[in-house]
């Protein structure tokens, strides 16, 4: 697994031990690490140095590999930078072209190409609102979305309750009552939340993470 900072260290200590089906209590007299020391760790409330994430995955027969990830990314791998392209181009006035950027270039083709640790880089930075509403609340959508299959968290940034549209808007169809009904039937929930009109089923076929 992949881990940066505090936080993913204390997720490594839950994987060790969850990997070899433990107690914290048997885990904890494995390692001679203190049982409430261990839950601290798992529920992240004390952050573990890399040693002692070293010693208890050694008391469960694991070995811990460092592997350095370039976190510096180009713009077009990054949801800010290319929601920044797309601006400077003034293309979000071309719907259909917008949503091929979105779901065909970045969800699929540049996402597939990055790790863990840079898909969670692509998605920290807020976007620059673009002028209209609706992008923007799809862009949260996205955003969610790409977390969720790659367990990510979301980024803070996805629950500003303006990236939530007042209305619905059907990107992919006409707001149609056939189409309406089968949102309802198989909704989309990241983009449903935001009143955003997509399928689950619509996303399968471009969105390969």
């Amino acid at each position: 697994m992949e881990f940066m900072g505090g936080e993913g260290l204390s997720d490594v200590v839950r994987e060790v031990r969850s990997r070899r089906s433990l107690t914290q209590s048997a885990f904890a007299k494995l390692s001679g690490v203190g049982q409430p020391k261990i839950s601290r760790y798992e529920g992240g409330h004390d952050m573990p140095a890399f040693d002692t994430v070293r010693r208890l995955a050694s008391a469960a027969d694991f070995d811990i590999q460092v592997t350095l990830v370039d976190r510096r990314l180009a713009g077009n791998q990054t949801l800010t930078g290319v929601v920044r392209g797309l601006i400077e181009r003034g293309e979000f006035d071309h719907e259909p072209y917008v949503l091929r950027w979105l779901l065909n270039e970045f969800a699929r083709n540049v996402w597939n190409e990055l790790s863990q640790a840079q898909r969670e880089v692509a998605l920290c930075d807020e976007p620059p609102r673009c002028g209209h509403r609706s992008w923007d609340a799809f862009f949260a959508g996205l955003a969610e979305y790409l977390a969720e299959q790659s367990g990510l968290s979301t980024p803070l940034w996805c629950s500003d309750d303006w990236r939530t549209l007042p209305e619905w808007w059907y990107p992919l169809q006409s707001d149609s009552e056939s189409y309406r009904n089968l949102v309802s039937e198989d909704p989309a929930p990241s983009f449903v939340v935001r009143q955003i009109g997509l399928t689950a089923s619509s996303l399968s076929p471009v969105l390969c993470v």
